[in-house]
């Protein structure tokens, strides 16, 4: 099977299908070869087993023709002996050894001589060989005894081609029977040692039966039926014969007296115990013998088979020569078949094969290949199919090779963006770092302010004198303070509302006095900070929308910042907000400030970190268009 998969498509549909061809046919021809065969069997069984019954319906006219010619012949024989002269009875005694034709059991017995013109009958053959003469028929001339009917004078033979005088035939048989009862007898009769086609007469004596006249011939002397089932021929050696029930061949090409009961088709043809059938055997009977069937006929009036042998190849020879002819045709079909398989294969597989060899051209890169082919079945869509396929491959081609070089393009501008911002996020926590130093003074100042104002409501307890100048110079410090809040509200304001948070922190300096100056200094950098922030993210934000997905990172890290700055304006805000608890309000700028200043860190760092995920896009779509450049357009 591995090696039938690893074949081409074509050879493996020509050998599927000249497989399913050569079964199909092959199927057909063993089919009708056995179809005709049995056909041609069943024919020769009915026009065999018809033959049977014509040939046994001739045997029986011919039985009584026979018998026909026996009567004749007796009648002649008759009259021959009335004319002879009388019978007389002689004196004296002759002695026979008597013989039963039956039994063979030897007798000696005595009986008178007969005398008819002058002419003693006993070992005498002259009357009977002349009615053989005249009739054509043997003749005996029988003498009653004690035992049974003695044959006197006959010319009947035994086997030995003597003459059967002296033998006799038993008081139990039927020819005697009919004899003694004064009538005559025709018919078959054993004489001997054989079956005769007989006609006995009584002979009287002064009124009495004293013996009796016989003629006849032999059954199996059947002369012109001999010479007709010899010249009968059935196709090219069958012929036709005659066995008897006992096996004995009374007529036969070849094989006349000899007998075959111990024969297979003997033994199956009496087995069958029907009057007629058909047997099949092998002959001769050994390992070379061949098929041959026997048709039979039983004929009751001479107890023998009326049978035909053939030779089944012979009934076959010409259905060999239609399986000759089918299988020839088979073969010249599967010829036939296989050329104009071949044929249609190659109008299949060609197409198939340059389909491949485009698909191959795609697969190298090869995108200036083409393929035109004006078909209008599967084939035809599969090419149409794979043009389609090489159009949408152009297209994404171009499409990826014009993004990664968008890629290139906007990582470019991304990582000079952000090295800038990590610039100005490196001098953002410088200028953290100054504001952080001088919110620590402002935070001692306040704590001096702190206690001064405790001092002085201390002072204004004591002196009970000047409480009221005293409660109004408190109003005043309380006033001031207020004051001081609110211009560090207006700061707040100024951080949480980062494009005006210079102006508002110079006039809030101003107001500060000396201690507002080095916070004047702090706003204008995180002024200048918002500002490079705020171009930052708005570069960024185009460079995300040019290079779409590629940049979202970036603009994520930068939004990052914008909520921190907002943070740091509410922490100013808070700073500003808490400038009458001013010790605590310190150190929440204070915090502020450091948070702001991780923040720049943290934003330096991502900034960074940016440049070197543009950097590494950049690389990566450097090797994306050196791998769409594999791609011919």
């Amino acid at each position: 099977m591995a090696k039938l998969i690893k074949l081409k498509l074509g050879v493996r549909l020509n050998i599927i299908v000249a497989v399913i061809a050569t079964v199909i046919i092959t199927t057909l021809g063993v089919t009708t070869f056995y179809v005709q065969k049995e056909q041609t069997l069943a024919e020769v069984d009915d026009r065999m087993m018809q033959q049977g019954s014509d040939l046994a319906e001739i045997v029986r006219q011919q039985l009584k023709q026979k018998q026909a010619f026996i009567t004749t012949a007796i009648n002649s024989a008759s009259m021959m002996l009335k004319n002879v002269g009388n019978l007389t009875k002689g004196y004296g005694s002759i002695t026979f050894n008597a013989k039963n034709q039956v039994t063979e059991d030897v007798t000696t017995i005595e009986v008178e001589p007969w005398i008819i013109d002058n002419t003693q009958i006993q070992n005498s053959t002259i009357l009977v060989d002349r009615i053989q003469t005249i009739t054509g028929a043997k003749a005996t001339i029988f003498q009653k005894t004690s035992v049974g009917y003695l044959r006197i004078s006959t010319n009947v033979t035994n086997s030995a081609g003597e003459r059967a005088v002296g033998t006799y035939i038993p008081m139990d048989s039927p020819v005697v029977r009919a004899i003694e009862s004064g009538q005559s007898y025709t018919g078959r009769a054993f004489v001997i040692d054989d079956y005769f086609l007989a006609a006995y007469e009584p002979i009287r004596l002064n009124g009495a039966v004293v013996g009796m006249l016989f003629v006849g011939v032999p059954e199996k002397d059947m002369g012109d039926l001999k010479t007709y089932f010899s010249n009968k021929k059935y196709y090219k050696s069958g012929y036709p014969f005659i066995i008897d029930k006992t096996g004995k061949f009374i007529i036969h090409p070849n094989q006349v007296g000899e007998n075959a009961a111990d024969k297979q088709f003997f033994k199956r043809m009496i087995a069958a115990n029907n009057n007629s059938g058909r047997v099949s055997y092998l002959w001769p009977e050994d390992s070379s013998g061949k098929e041959k069937v026997l048709y039979y006929t039983y004929l009751n009036e001479i107890e023998s088979y009326v049978c035909s042998s053939i030779y089944v190849d012979d009934i076959l020879v010409n259905v060999h020569k239609i399986r000759f002819m089918i299988m020839s045709g088979v073969v010249i079909a599967l010829l036939v078949f296989i050329i104009i398989l071949t044929i249609f294969s190659r109008s299949i597989t060609r197409p198939i094969l340059q389909s491949v060899g485009f698909a191959n051209e795609i697969a190298n890169g090869n995108l200036k290949t083409s393929l035109e082919m004006s078909r209008q079945d599967e084939i035809g869509d599969l090419v149409s199919a794979l043009n389609h396929m090489l159009l949408n491959v152009k297209r994404v081609v171009e499409e990826v090779e014009q993004g990664a070089n968008l890629i290139s393009e906007a990582s470019g501008q991304l990582s000079s963006s952000s090295f800038q911002l990590s610039q100005s996020a490196s001098n953002t926590a410088s200028s953290v770092e100054e504001i952080s130093s001088s919110m620590e003074e402002m935070s001692s100042t306040i704590e001096q302010n702190t206690q001064n104002s405790r001092e002085t409501e201390r002072i204004a307890i004591n002196v009970s004198a000047d409480i009221d100048l005293i409660q109004n110079s408190s109003n005043n410090s309380l006033e001031a303070i207020q004051k001081i809040a609110e211009k560090i509200n207006i700061i707040g304001d100024i951080a949480f509302q980062t494009n005006i948070l210079a102006l508002n922190a110079a006039v809030e300096a101003a107001r500060a006095g000396e201690y507002g100056r080095g916070f004047a200094v702090v706003a204008a950098e995180v002024r200048k900070l918002a500002e490079r922030s705020k171009v930052a993210a708005e570069e960024i934000i185009s460079l995300s929308n040019r290079s779409l997905d590629v940049t979202r990172r970036s603009a994520e890290l930068i939004s990052k910042i914008i909520p921190e700055v907002k943070k740091t304006e509410r922490l100013v805000q808070e700073i500003t907000a808490s400038s009458i608890e001013q010790s605590s309000g310190t150190e929440q700028v204070n915090n502020a400030i450091q948070q702001l200043n991780d923040m720049s860190q943290q934003t330096a760092s991502s900034s960074e970190e940016l440049a070197s995920n543009a950097e590494e896009m950049n690389s990566q779509a450097e090797q994306l268009k050196e791998v769409i450049s594999f791609f011919k357009v």
